[in-house]
């Protein structure tokens, strides 16, 4: 029997990477209230794309549920 989704969202942003807690048991509705600070900078060279996956924590492995991005 297959139990609900416990996912938990990675976050990128001018190279760096974080991670939110997982949101426990929420199943195609996960809310999170995670507060994640990445510094600006104004570098020709940093990148401009704030990309953020979510992921299903599994016993064994994490599974992508889907991504996306934007640009600031």
């Amino acid at each position: 029997m297959f139990g609900k989704m416990d996912c938990y969202c990675v976050v990128k942003f001018a190279g760096m990477k974080k991670k939110t807690k997982v949101s426990n048991g929420t199943g195609k509705n996960p809310m999170w209230f995670d507060h994640l600070d990445f510094p600006m900078k104004n570098d020709d060279g940093a990148s401009n794309v704030l990309e953020i996956e979510v992921w299903d924590e599994d016993n064994l492995s994490s599974d992508l549920v889907g991504k996306g991005a934007c640009t600031r």
